[in-house]
C-alpha cells in the first residue's frame, strides 16, 4: 500500500511539473521584444543622486498617495530627462510596493531605435507578459493564452482587442496597478492613436494607476480623466545636471589634471551651458 502511494505521489508531481512547464513556455512566447532594454539603459545612464526631487512634487506625491489623482501626466522637451526620470519612477514604485499578490508595476518604453517596439502589438504582448502571474493564472485565461500564442512560429498577429480584453481582465485583479509608459511621441500618428485609445479603456479600471512620459505635443490631459500633470523645467533638473557634470570630471579627472583651475570652471561652464541648451 505504502509503495503504491508512493508511485501515485510521483505521478502527481510529475503532472505538477508538466503543467509549471507548459506555462514557462507559454509564458516565454508572449513577448516579442526584450521591454525590459529600455529600463535597463535607463538605469545605466542615471547618475547616482539625480531625479529625486520627483519625490519632492506635490503632483507626484499626490498621485502615489491617491490624494489628487488616479493618474499622472509628466511632459517636457526633448533632451530633458524624460526617460531617465520614467526609469527612476519604475525603480521607486517597484522599491515601495513589492511586486504581490495584490501589486504590480507595469511598464513600457517606446524607443524610435528600435522600431519593432514603436507597434501596437508589440506594446501589448510586452505588458500582458508583466501582469500574468504564472502561479495564480486560472485554466481559462491560460487556455485563451494559449489559443493565441501556441502555434507555429509563423502564425499570424493575435488580435488586439483580444489582447486588449486579456490584459484588462487580469490588471483589474490587482489593489495597486501601476502603468508606467514613457515616448509615447516617438510613435507615428496611426500606432499612437491606438495607445491612446487603449489608455482611455484601461483608464477605467478601480484600481488602474497610470503614469506617462511625453513630450508637450501629446497632450495626455486630454486623454487621462483623473490626471494630475507636470512640467519638467530647467529649475527642476538644475541640480541633475549639476551632478551629472562633476561626475564626468571626475571621471575624466586624469585628462583633465593637465587644466588649471579656471580652466576646469571653463570646462564646467561650456557643459553647463550645453546642458541646459538641450
Amino acid at each position: 500500500m505504502h509503495a503504491l502511494q508512493q508511485t501515485q505521489y510521483r505521478q502527481i508531481q510529475k503532472i505538477l511539473r508538466e503543467e509549471e512547464r507548459q506555462k514557462i513556455r507559454l509564458l516565454r512566447r508572449i513577448p516579442n521584444y526584450d521591454y525590459t532594454v529600455g529600463l535597463r539603459q535607463a538605469q545605466t545612464i542615471r547618475c547616482e543622486g539625480t531625479c529625486q526631487w520627483l519625490l519632492n512634487k506635490p503632483e507626484f506625491r499626490g498621485w502615489l498617495d491617491r490624494k489628487d489623482s488616479k493618474h499622472f501626466w509628466c511632459y517636457g522637451i526633448p533632451g530633458c530627462g524624460k526617460t531617465i526620470l520614467a526609469g527612476y519612477a519604475i525603480d521607486y514604485l517597484k522599491t515601495t510596493f513589492p511586486a504581490t499578490d495584490d501589486t504590480v508595476v507595469i511598464y513600457y518604453f517606446f524607443d524610435y531605435s528600435n522600431p519593432i517596439s514603436l507597434r501596437m502589438s508589440t506594446f501589448l504582448r510586452c505588458i500582458l507578459h508583466q501582469v500574468i502571474r504564472l502561479d495564480s493564472l486560472l485554466p481559462n485565461f491560460q487556455r485563451r493564452l494559449e489559443s493565441l500564442f501556441i502555434g507555429p512560429i509563423d502564425a499570424a498577429e493575435p488580435y488586439s482587442r483580444d489582447l486588449t480584453d486579456i490584459f484588462i481582465e487580469l490588471y483589474r485583479k490587482f489593489k495597486n496597478a501601476f502603468l508606467i509608459i514613457d515616448g509615447l511621441d516617438e510613435m507615428d500618428k496611426n500606432e499612437q492613436r491606438n495607445v491612446i485609445h487603449f489608455l482611455k479603456e484601461v483608464q477605467i479600471v478601480n484600481n488602474a494607476r497610470i503614469l506617462v512620459f511625453t513630450h508637450p505635443n501629446v497632450d495626455m490631459s486630454k486623454v487621462l480623466g483623473t490626471s494630475s500633470t507636470l512640467q519638467i523645467t530647467p529649475h527642476d533638473v538644475q541640480q541633475d545636471i549639476d551632478t551629472f557634470i562633476q561626475r564626468q570630471m571626475k571621471e575624466n579627472s586624469k585628462e583633465l589634471s593637465v587644466c588649471s583651475p579656471s580652466e576646469l570652471g571653463i570646462i564646467k561652464q561650456v557643459l553647463l551651458s550645453g546642458a541646459e541648451a538641450m
